[in-house]
């Protein structure tokens, strides 16, 4: 292959010194994150200004990610292939750039293409870099940064246990001998620990593997012989250094997850119980003492220094490169665009001035680059010289890589399994732990060998998608990256009959988590979003009444009327419904036709829910029927009663938005929904999921339930029922009962003849930004995409007209039924809600709380609420005294016992 390649190759770094029209143009694809996308075009187009001969599409790594065949996921070889016949080129993990896949089909080799390039210093790399990427038939990726995990260790141990400190020079053997040195075993009791890892001792093995020279990872699975003397003495070995400390192991047994356990290791490490830990994990430089959100500053000193070099390669996962596909048609154009991006400084600076997690930051692979961030400077003379020993190639190049791909890596996992079993089983020996291992590996081999070996034929890269022109009008649209995958197609059928218009979809999250709708209105031209805009959001978001009033060929008489109710201020139109989804009343059709009771209507009040509720419960049963049961959480049905009351929870808007807890009508329409359960007895006691630290015990039914509310394809399956569909009963787990099937059908919700609230439905819409500065070009493209049904996620139409489309019939055959429930109200106007989005905006934990202490009879709703109101008053002040201030550092602040989610999402 190194001869092929070499044979293609001309003078590599030669430029044209003439634009070349877009007939000569050679096209090559790069596959980037949609997060990313921005970032690389704007580097293509650098590039493309240097090298007018070349042009360079950026093709989606997500989307590319998102068709890997069900059966390619557990094999990184698999994935590879998939990934690089769909691009010329991508930056991708060292997990990935497999060396099962050197020198085949897969990878382009890049040794002939760097021997060419004249202009091109192989110098500038770092070797112990380089090295990763290398076989004997050459170089399969460009090294773009490292990451190395150290080992810390406590200075304070090392002295008490008069041992030297370790150097860059040490052995595999001298870690292991200072592992057991500094474990101190005290009967059943480890008193200070020798070494923690992420893997809990699998890296360990693999590296007494390597040290023997025991190449079981290269031996094929038929030959392994679990049982044979070298095996059997590593495992004892292993056995020994878990018991006696030396390796920790978590106190949590293996394939369990106890959320009360201890933070392992981090506890010990605070308490300096710990020697050594590898910097690669979630304890790096910042400790997390048990139930504390808050940092623990360690009270002695620690050490740094790499691990030794002989396993060095056992890491290769940490480094990443540019590959070019071996289904490439244009390998130099490939070359001179990778080189181009691996002499590009981050884009976001790799460390900021108050950035003190420095023990595992991403390395350049160019010397170039390393040096002009500075980043030495940053590092103490301990870290400086671990990564010296590295970078430099003093370590073991020699040493074998790791498979990361293929059967064997994963079976090597019996051979840690059996030694993690013995050192935490009493009474099971390494003989019949091996021998365990060795029957389970002799049924794996049954399934292994009835799968297809990799696909290592030839590869032809796919042609990138056509871009729209340069010269239209760009409109940057902004969406979810999960959502961008499907919206391309879309995208592309948008310009095939708007050429004169380039969509260039936008991601709107950051790192996947949404961000709010003012920061997404600056960010873009225009956008989707969830939710309709609350009143402060209002002066970035562009009025859409005027364009289509301007618009002859928009109909906005086929969107339902009440569904711009949660878009329309003062005459003004600030979105444009899309879809929506909306709650029914499902009921069991078999205790209605047994009671003779009639069907729900729409004119239901909510006592004619009740006194229905009632009717249906049957508290003397042996096993209780219930009226009426929540069929998730309680936040939808709550809302719904409390807007049939007519009540606010909120006031005001902006820096007056106040909660309105205390008002006697909403103690009123809240303890009337509670004494559902609590005095009526139709529904079970409600479980409230708002504490971080308890998980809620759903009520566990034992008869089919009379009704509850449910949306769009809902599922029938309450916690121990069965699927209403099926014959027979069938029991839902080992310990419930058996509940009959039983007949299901739908109702309007009560509404009491009044109209639909702006509570009883959820809506998603399109936005313009109002500093865009192509409302036009965005209004063109909003109105074809509101005509679009495929992308909706398990959702109705805002447009009539779609209703029966063929699309949406097939993905959601139960739409035309909620659709006929509700098609009248819905053409009418909706009216505020008693919300207003307050779930969106305020912190709801004490609201939540005052109802749980209300429902356990710990205090009254009243007083309560009371309370909840004293603290989200204080809450939100907080928040605007301080802009800057994170929300869980203000819920903490004003209640020091404090138990909700805030904590967790923001520390």
């Amino acid at each position: 292959m190194l001869l092929l390649s070499a044979c293609n190759i001309g003078e590599i770094g030669s430029e044209s010194s003439q634009p070349a029209s877009d007939d000569q143009r050679v096209t090559i694809s790069f596959a980037a994150s949609d997060n990313q996308r921005d970032t690389y075009t704007t580097l293509a187009q650098r590039f493309m200004a240097e090298n007018p001969d070349i042009r360079v599409a950026i093709v989606s790594l997500d989307e590319l990610w998102d068709t890997v065949p069900d059966a390619a996921l557990d094999s990184a070889i698999h994935q590879l292939r998939h990934l690089v016949s769909g691009t010329d080129t991508v930056l991708l993990s060292g997990y990935y750039i497999a060396p099962d896949a050197y020198n085949t089909n897969l990878l382009y080799n890049l040794q002939p293409l760097m021997e060419a390039d004249a202009s091109f210093e192989i110098t500038d790399i770092y070797p112990g870099i380089l090295v990763r990427f290398e076989s004997e038939q050459g170089i399969w990726a460009l090294p773009r940064e490292f990451r190395m995990p150290i080992l810390y260790y406590n200075k304070a141990l090392f002295e008490q246990h008069n041992l030297a400190e370790p150097t860059a020079d040490w052995s595999w053997d001298d870690l292991v001998d200072t592992a057991e040195q500094l474990a101190s075993p005290s009967g059943n009791e480890i008193g200070t620990y020798g070494l923690a890892e992420q893997s809990q001792g699998l890296d360990s093995l693999m590296a007494f593997l390597q040290e023997q020279e025991i190449d079981l990872l290269g031996t094929p699975l038929a030959e392994w012989q679990l049982e044979q003397g070298d095996i059997q003495s590593l495992t004892t070995q292993m056995r020994t250094l878990m018991e006696s400390g030396a390796i920790s192991l978590s106190p949590i047994p293996p394939g369990q997850y106890d959320i009360d356990a201890p933070r392992w290791p981090q506890q010990w490490i605070i308490e300096g119980r710990m020697g050594m830990w590898s910097s690669n994990q979630f304890w790096r430089e910042k400790y997390h003492a048990d139930g504390s959100s808050e940092p623990v500053e360690l009270n002695y000193e620690i050490g740094v220094v790499p691990y030794p070099a002989s396993v060095q390669n056992l890491f290769q996962e940490d480094a990443s490169g540019y590959v070019i596909s071996g289904g490439t048609q244009h390998p130099n154009e490939a070359w001179r665009w990778i080189t181009f991006l691996s002499e590009q400084p981050r884009v976001q600076p790799l460390l900021s001035e108050a950035d003190d997690d420095i023990a595992y930051l991403p390395i350049p692979a160019r010397r170039s680059l390393a040096e002009d961030e500075a980043l030495w400077s940053r590092f103490d003379s301990g870290i400086r010289e671990a990564y010296a020993t590295v970078l430099q190639g003093l370590n073991d190049p020699s040493a074998p890589s790791t498979p990361r791909s293929g059967v064997s890596s994963a079976l090597f996992h019996t051979v840690y399994e059996a030694s993690v079993q013995t050192a935490t089983n009493d009474g099971v020996t390494v003989e019949k732990a091996l021998a365990d291992a060795q029957s389970r590996l002799q049924e794996q081999l049954v399934l292994i060998e009835r799968e297809p070996e990799p696909d290592l034929s030839p590869i032809v890269v796919a042609e990138p998608p056509q871009e729209a022109s340069p010269d239209g009008t760009l409109v940057r649209f902004g969406i979810p990256t999960y959502q961008m995958g499907q919206m391309r197609a879309t995208v592309q059928t948008f310009q095939q009959s708007h050429p004169d218009i380039n969509v260039q979809l936008t991601p709107i999250d950051s790192d996947r988590r949404q961000i709010d709708i003012q920061t997404a209105a600056e960010a873009t031209d225009c956008f989707s979003w969830s939710a309709p805009p609350q009143p402060d959001d209002l002066e970035t978001l562009l009025d859409l009444q005027p364009l289509i009033d301007a618009d002859s060929s928009f109909t906005q008489d086929d969107i339902l009327g009440a569904l711009f109710t949660p878009y329309q201020h003062d005459g003004q139109l600030y979105g444009l419904p899309y879809a929506f989804s909306v709650d029914a009343l499902y009921y069991n059709q078999s205790a209605f036709d047994a009671l003779g009771l009639d069907a729900p209507t729409i004119d239901w009040s909510p006592d004619d829910f009740l006194n229905t509720a009632q009717l249906l419960t049957d508290s003397e049963a042996t096993d209780v029927v219930y009226g009426y049961v929540l069929e998730s959480s309680i936040y939808s049905d709550l809302v719904f009663f409390l807007s049939r009351s007519g009540v606010q929870l909120t006031t005001g808007s902006g820096i007056d938005f106040r909660p309105n807890f205390t008002d006697p009508a909403v103690v009123e329409a809240i303890q009337w929904y509670l004494d559902l359960a609590l005095v009526h007895g139709v529904m079970p006691e409600p479980a409230l999921d708002y504490r971080r630290s308890e998980t809620p015990d759903d009520s566990e039914l034992t008869a089919a339930p009379g009704m509850w509310f449910g949306g769009l394809n809902t599922s029938y399956e309450f916690p121990q029922t069965v699927p209403l569909d099926e014959e027979e009963s069938v029991e839902s787990s080992e310990d419930s009962v058996q509940i009959p099937p039983f007949e299901v059908n739908i109702a309007p919700l009560p509404l009491n003849n009044g109209a639909l609230t702006t509570d009883d439905f959820a809506v998603r819409g399109f936005h313009i930004s109002a500093e865009t500065p192509n409302p036009q070009p965005c209004w063109e493209w909003l109105k074809f995409l509101s005509q679009d049904v495929n992308n909706l996620r398990n959702e109705l139409p805002a447009r009539q007209s779609l209703f029966d489309d063929p699309t949406l019939v097939s993905q959601s055959p139960g739409a035309a039924a909620i659709i006929e429930l509700y098609r009248d109200v819905l053409m009418q106007p909706s009216e505020p809600g008693a919300t207003s989005g307050v779930f969106a905006t305020l912190e709801m934990y004490w609201f939540f709380k005052a109802l749980d202490d209300a429902i356990q009879g710990e205090q009254d709703l009243g007083e309560g609420l009371a309370e909840a109101q004293e603290m989200s008053v204080a809450y939100l002040e907080c928040l605007n005294a301080n802009e800057a201030a994170a929300r869980a550092e203000c819920a903490v602040l004003v209640d020091l016992e404090y138990d909700g989610f805030l904590v967790d999402a923001e520390e």
